[in-house]
């Protein structure tokens, strides 16, 4: 199998769109190629260019293609922050546009205030009730459909502290929905999902991410086992 590494403004600090402090993206965009990367996600909205021929440009003249972007949208409540939404929408077109044939989704983050208070110490009692879970898996089921077909491209999702999503036991249950759906999320082929196998996941990886996915559940299993 071929794994191929790509990069993103994030590596530079540049992790918000409110992030103080940022390097310009021209001496973003430098370093990734001096230092061989040949693709790069898109970064946090507005920092590198959102006109398609002026990204285009840029990313050409270094030998760069951009390959994704993570998207954060509130997926429990759509309209709770209509203008991120539309941000997100914005995103979505321009990966189209591009070429691209994949988006990283995200739920919003620190959107929940007891979730940003406790991110990384996450108990059971502190997640989603079931019409939360009913309204977060209907909404990125049918977002994920709508960048399938209306847009060709093909939905990763990455868990994060300070989200709804961020334990193992909640990427489980959300992979678990996920595969009941029968949405963009299932693998390339238009075979029926099989859970045994997981490779509409493996196909492309944040690898912090899945460090502390695998973190959280080795320390799961230490305190069942204690």
């Amino acid at each position: 199998m071929k794994i191929e590494l790509a990069t993103a403004p994030v590596s530079w600090g540049v992790v918000m769109k409110d992030t103080p402090n940022v390097p310009p993206y021209s001496q973003v965009l430098d370093e990734m190629s001096e230092a061989g990367y040949k693709g790069t996600e898109l970064g946090p909205y507005g920092y590198l260019p959102l006109d398609q021929s002026q990204l285009r440009d840029e990313l050409d003249s270094r030998g760069l293609t951009l390959i994704s972007a993570y998207v954060p949208v509130n997926f429990v409540d759509l309209q709770a922050r209509a203008d991120t939404y539309e941000e997100a929408l914005t995103v979505v077109r321009l990966l189209s546009d591009m070429g691209c044939k994949l988006v990283t989704l995200s739920d919003f983050l620190f959107a929940p205030h007891k979730r940003s208070k406790r991110a990384g110490r996450i108990r059971p009692e502190d997640g989603l009730d079931e019409t939360g879970w009913r309204h977060f898996i209907k909404n990125i089921a049918e977002f994920a459909k709508m960048c399938d077909q209306e847009l060709g491209l093909k939905a990763a999702f990455h868990p994060h502290v300070g989200s709804w999503i961020e334990t193992a036991r909640e990427v489980d249950r959300l992979l678990e929905a996920v595969l009941k759906t029968r949405t963009a999320f299932e693998k390339l082929s238009n075979q029926p999902p099989d859970a045994s196998q997981n490779a509409p996941y493996h196909r492309y990886i944040h690898p912090i991410c899945l460090i502390f996915y695998f973190c959280f559940r080795a320390y799961n299993n230490f305190k069942t086992a204690s």
